[in-house]
């Protein structure tokens, strides 16, 4: 009697995300938009201990599982500093060999329990900055700690309000908002592509200064601010700026081309656009996978 062959597992993605504010939104985002596209598929998301524990403050242990309402797990993942990192205790120069080290021991551990479970994991998404997965890089700098959500209270006056952290998609939601002063990182730019909210762009380093002109020369989106001999901007030159991006000037100006771009974005993650296309595709890809590695 010949054997029944075993059903192939569903392919299972795991998202190891550094325990960086910046990185874990959008990862969050894109998990659930898997998610939903591919809804036979599983989906588990391990940042570090110390940015988990701020996600999930009521847990009873700083390193417990979790589900949230799209159905994506999540189950934490050591970076060496349970604790979070700090600048004034940790060594600078050990971070990376730290990180590494900590990350390849713990999510060998995740992987390997996964597959006991029953749930191999087939596809793993991680984000820059995750030595263990990607075989290490280097840095100038260590990376700041997971904003306390990622917190609250600030100080303000009528002029404006200062806060240690905010939900930045819902700032740039409301319609008071007329421009965004942004360093340019390829997160927030998008977010406020997304809401058709001209930028004033002040980048950096690293990508910050490419998605500067990106915005600028390519999208016509913002206006990229001139820097001082110290690298500052000044009073005046964001005045400029900000006059800039928020003159309406037509369908020729920063505020009508920024409108454009929020409607082009809208129509890629609208059902049948090409961000829903690629995504499908891209989960259809590790089915496939998932099959052929299994016979």
């Amino acid at each position: 009697m010949a054997m029944e062959k075993s059903p192939p597992p569903a392919p299972h993605f795991l998202f190891v995300v550094s325990g960086i504010q910046g990185h874990i939104n959008p990862a969050r985002r894109l998990a659930a938009r898997l998610m939903a596209s591919a809804p036979a598929a599983r989906v588990t998301f391990s940042t570090a201990v110390s940015a988990h524990r701020l996600m999930f403050p009521s847990l009873p242990s700083p390193a417990g599982e979790d589900v949230d309402d799209t159905g994506v797990a999540y189950v934490p993942h050591s970076d060496g500093y349970d604790d979070g990192y700090k600048p004034g205790v940790h060594a600078r120069d050990d971070y990376m060999a730290r990180t590494r080290a900590a990350g390849t021991e713990s999510l060998s551990a995740i992987v390997a329990a996964l597959a006991a479970r029953g749930r191999p994991v087939t596809c793993i998404v991680y984000t820059f900055l995750v030595g263990a997965v990607d075989g290490g890089a280097t840095l100038d700098s260590a990376p700041t700690p997971a904003a306390d959500a990622a917190g609250g209270g600030g100080e303000g006056d009528a002029q404006g309000m200062v806060v240690e952290w905010c939900d930045q998609m819902k700032v740039l939601s409301h319609p008071a908002v007329g421009c965004f002063v942004t360093h340019c990182g390829w997160n927030s730019a998008l977010e406020s592509i997304t809401r058709g909210v001209p930028m004033v762009a002040v980048p950096q380093w690293t990508d910050q200064p490419t998605v500067a002109w990106l915005v600028e020369a390519r999208m016509g989106a913002g206006v990229r601010a001139r820097l001082d001999g110290e690298g500052v901007v000044e009073r005046g030159e964001l005045q400029r700026c900000v006059e800039l991006a928020m003159a309406g000037g037509g369908d020729g100006g920063v505020r009508a081309r920024a409108e454009r771009w929020r409607e082009r974005a809208a129509e890629a993650v609208a059902a049948g656009g090409s961000s829903e296309r690629n995504l499908r595709a891209f989960a259809s890809g590790a089915v496939t996978q998932a099959v052929c590695s299994s016979r």
